[in-house]
């Protein structure tokens, strides 16, 4: 075979390489982001991953003022679904994952964004009723940057810091989130927080290299002992502010979550 042949041969293989590999990357990358208005599409997408995903980015959008929360949106990473709450009654499927405290939701300024879900959730619920949302599981990003040594207090900073990704942040975030069609800069902004807030959670934990393991149990607090087994009410005096909550145990240290505690209790 002459060289030119060869020549022609390799640049061939190698173009063939260069659009596999291009391939790879944007099956790896591929994200989905889907806009619910419906409880059944939610109820379907959350009883799929309850079986496989127990941390979850979280992010509310509202309307400047007192409004109550307009939507919702949360990431598992490879798909994210950004619920319309003022279209929709409180599904029982969603109700049960935001009170789940062994699924954790993380973000930042979580515990506000939880405040917000409850009241979307109780409006009209007698305070008395068992079926008033109670969250759980909410984990800010702030204390555990901090504990990192992280420079940023933002999920934007964040993001830069720690991912190397900006996010832009434009007229966009004071836009009508209560809009019967969201337009397409809304979703994107709104999905990205969500997905953006889990990626910078687990670049957290890669740094300080803290790896979870299920399940999932209620934690004592760290300046107590752990309560004897059996005995529920020396759990229940001796746990965090919420004892409906749970965190994650890390093998051979304590729990980046816990540093959290304060700021969603």
């Amino acid at each position: 075979m002459s060289k030119i042949a060869w020549t022609a041969l390799i640049a061939s293989a190698a173009c063939v390489a260069l659009v596999l590999l291009r391939r790879r990357r944007r099956a790896n990358g591929r994200h989905s982001v889907t806009v619910i208005d419906s409880a059944s599409v939610l109820d379907a997408a959350l009883t799929r991953w309850s079986c496989t995903h127990r941390v979850l980015g979280l992010d509310v959008e509202w309307v400047a003022g007192s409004r109550p929360a307009a939507l919702l949106q949360l990431s598992c990473g490879d798909e994210t679904v950004v619920v319309q709450l003022s279209k929709l009654a409180p599904p029982e499927a969603l109700l049960r994952l935001l009170a789940d405290p062994r699924t954790s939701k993380v973000g930042v300024g979580v515990a506000q964004d939880l405040r917000r879900l409850e009241t979307w959730a109780n409006t009209g619920v007698d305070a008395c009723s068992s079926r008033r949302l109670s969250c759980g599981g909410g984990v800010d990003l702030i204390p555990i940057a901090v504990r990192c040594g992280c420079a940023g207090r933002s999920l934007a900073s964040l993001s830069e810091e720690l991912l190397g990704e900006r996010m832009h942040k434009g007229a966009v975030r004071r836009s009508n989130w209560e809009a019967d069609t969201l337009s397409v800069e809304q979703v994107a902004y709104a999905a990205n927080d969500a997905r953006a807030s889990l990626r910078v959670y687990l670049a957290l934990l890669a740094r300080l290299d803290w790896r979870p393991r299920a399940p999932l149990p209620t934690v004592a607090a760290p300046s107590l002992p752990p309560p004897r087994s059996g005995d529920a009410a020396a759990a229940r005096g001796r746990c965090v502010r919420i004892p409906t909550r749970s965190q994650p145990v890390y093998d051979g240290e304590p729990s980046p979550l816990s540093c959290a505690r304060d700021a969603v209790a």
